[in-house]
């Protein structure tokens, strides 16, 4: 790894510093959180040996995105890194929060954009389908529920009637059983 690599690898050190990981010499590992595209982003990079003047080998995996939108942003970030290649300083931080600028929002067909949209519905809606939970809604689903499963409501009067202080729950179960072996 050249200077200007080393130098790099530090500096990304110490902003993904959870997620960081310098598993190989010249390799690095880390997750960037696109609040943008409310995702992660894991990216394996290798450095090669004249960079930043040559591309990395980049290697993306969004997590939470839709196919269509992964291979565009894939697409596109790698695209990118050629109009970043520079003899001066390293550019891997610039090209990874680029996903986070407006003007980076990567052309799709209506196809992925509708099944993006599904998809924030899906995970970002923050509401459960069917009716607010009020009162009235909670006594119309338990009428309803009480009846569809033909449970039997004990009033009041008669579950104080049917608690036995001093006895267990065997013995109750026991003086059932003779009740009924009686009728029988």
């Amino acid at each position: 790894m050249n200077e200007i690599a080393e130098m790099e690898s530090m500096a990304l050190q110490s902003i993904f510093y959870e997620t960081f990981d310098l598993y190989e010499e010249d390799s690095i590992k880390f997750t960037y959180e696109s609040n943008f595209y409310n995702c992660k982003f894991d990216y394996n990079i290798t450095f090669t040996p004249q960079y930043p003047n040559e591309p990395l080998i980049i290697e993306i995996q969004p997590v939470g995105l839709n196919d269509g939108l992964t291979k565009s942003l894939i697409h596109r970030l790698l695209s990118l890194q050629y109009q970043f290649l520079n003899d001066v300083q390293g550019y891997i931080y610039q090209l990874v929060s680029s996903v986070d600028e407006d003007n980076f929002v990567p052309e799709m067909s209506e196809d992925s954009e509708q099944s993006q949209e599904d998809q924030q519905v899906e995970i970002n809606h923050g509401l459960m389908p069917g009716k607010p939970c009020t009162k009235e809604a909670y006594n119309e689903w338990f009428s309803l529920y009480v009846k569809e499963h033909q449970i039997t409501l004990i009033e009041e009067d008669m579950w104080q009637h049917q608690i036995h202080p001093r006895l267990t729950g065997y013995e109750i179960w026991k003086e059932k059983e003779s009740e009924q072996i009686i009728e029988d």
